[in-house]
């Protein structure tokens, strides 16, 4: 099903930008413009089938993590350099904090990137204006060390009934609050991903106001539960 999906998808993916390579220059705006939408579009089409067939890999019990020492601030690096273009084009303001002292954590690295891209790809589509703040932060829970990874916006906020719900499979915000919506199944996934590494996932909202979003990672290989040591 991967291979059936992603493979003429990818496929649309490379003809459509060889032909603003090649042909940006000679085409009229709205040309350029429509070329530049099917590049987007079909981005997000291939980051929603990805996320459905994770999903069917996670119920399934089928996700197998690739486990390594990886730094955390190199991680940051990967991240905010695929986010940057990205958050600079809705016109909003992007900072990172790094530790001041580097840790490893041992996890799987692709698994923490994509958990961290869909959080900063939420706060995109939460923020109409502001800012984004990636920051991650060296912390002790009991016996645990940990390394908290958190993404703040000033977007539109939750409201105290989207708190309740957003961990929901195909849930999404109301539609007052006017922000993209996508399928609603990136916090279901942030959340399973991060209780495979014996993680937990944390947020604090206002509306209108903003929100924070922090992912709490044990730096050693013990994969017990955090969940009932965060307040």
């Amino acid at each position: 099903m991967a291979h059936e999906l992603r493979t003429p998808l990818n496929s649309i993916l490379g003809f459509n930008r060889r032909l603003i390579v090649k042909l940006g220059s000679e085409l009229d705006e709205q040309n350029y413009k429509t070329l530049v939408g099917v590049q987007r579009s079909a981005h997000h089409l291939l980051s929603l089938i990805s996320d459905i067939l994770e999903v069917s890999e996670l119920d399934a019990g089928k996700v197998q993590l690739k486990f390594d020492w990886e730094s955390v601030n190199m991680l940051l690096d990967d991240v905010s350099s695929q986010m940057v273009g990205q958050i600079a084009d809705a016109g909003l303001s992007f900072d990172v904090t790094p530790l001041k002292d580097d840790v490893r954590v041992f996890a799987d690295r692709q698994k923490i990137i994509q958990v961290l891209l869909h959080l900063l790809v939420n706060a995109v589509q939460a923020t109409k204006e502001g800012s984004i703040l990636l920051k991650a932060e060296h912390t002790q829970l009991a016996e645990h060390s940990a390394v908290c990874f958190s993404v703040t916006d000033t977007g539109v906020g939750l409201s105290r009934d989207e708190q309740h719900r957003i961990y929901r499979q195909f849930s999404q915000v109301d539609e007052h609050s006017g922000i993209e919506k996508g399928m609603g199944l990136g916090l279901y996934l942030i959340r399973e991903i991060t209780s495979l590494h014996g993680g937990a996932v944390f947020f604090e909202s206002t509306l209108g106001m903003g929100s924070s979003f922090s992912v709490l990672i044990p730096v050693s290989a013990n994969l017990s539960k955090l969940d009932a040591e965060v307040v």
